[in-house]
């Protein structure tokens, strides 16, 4: 990470829990700024370069995906839920919004502090190589089909004007599959390319990711994106790169 402080928001509409998460990260180095409802926590997010946000799910009036959503069109950041919630498709929904991580109350503090750093860790590595997957393979743009990604932009584009909005996590996923073109990708490795997160084996995130992308590229002549039983998935369709 970079030497300057990360700035931190904290959302949680109990002062009490905002106060202590502040002072312990403000301990372990970190610009803390806390709110207490969603039009306060976007008035410090319009004026602050925050680079990671921790969002308890139930702020009375607004529901934490929907103030995820506006956070995350508005700016690319880190994002961790904190919830009481077990509910699988919690967890599942907050991926396809584009969150990192969830952390369940009660926590350790020690347990959020590791997972607040290794999600910053992953953004500084994205930041840092900002054309690193690309420059990989010495290209900006795949080619597939009739679609057209821009790896800078991150957006999908198809021969019929078709526009899907890709999640940060449907991209990545696409990415690592066009790069690895007709290699069997297990689960566990497209997990990893997107998030920090302990999975479990029975985590159904990753399937659930992989229907809504099958979904967007609407592929005429079968699937671009095999399932391997067993395996994982691969990535059928031709696919070509350019500047």
């Amino acid at each position: 990470m970079s030497s300057s402080k990360k700035k931190v928001l904290v959302i949680d509409d109990d002062e009490r829990i905002c106060r202590t998460i502040s002072r312990y990260l403000e301990k372990e180095g970190f610009d803390v700024h806390s709110a207490t409802s969603s039009p306060s926590a976007l008035e410090i997010f319009s004026s602050l370069d925050i680079d990671i946000v921790l969002l308890d799910l139930n702020i009375p009036g607004t529901h934490g995906f929907e103030i995820a959503k506006e956070l995350l069109s508005l700016k690319k950041i880190g994002i961790i839920f904190i919830t009481g919630s077990t509910e699988q498709v919690d967890k599942i929904v907050g991926l396809e919004l584009g969150a990192d991580d969830y952390i369940q109350k009660p926590f350790d503090f020690r347990e959020l502090l590791a997972r607040i750093r290794s999600v910053l860790r992953r953004l500084d590595h994205v930041t840092d190589n900002s054309s690193g997957s690309e420059s990989e393979a010495g290209h900006l743009k795949a080619h597939f089909g009739n679609w057209q990604l821009d790896c800078l932009t991150q957006e999908i584009s198809g021969k019929d004007n078709a526009t899907p909005e890709l999640t940060s996590h449907e991209y990545f996923i696409l990415l690592a599959l066009l790069k690895s073109n007709n290699r069997v990708l297990p689960r566990d490795f497209l997990l990893n390319a997107i998030s920090s997160r302990n999975w479990t084996p029975y985590d159904r995130s990753i399937d659930v990711l992989v229907g809504k992308l099958r979904k967007k590229l609407q592929c005429e002549n079968g699937e671009y994106i095999k399932t391997i039983r067993g395996q994982g998935y691969k990535f059928c369709s031709a696919v070509t790169w350019s500047d």
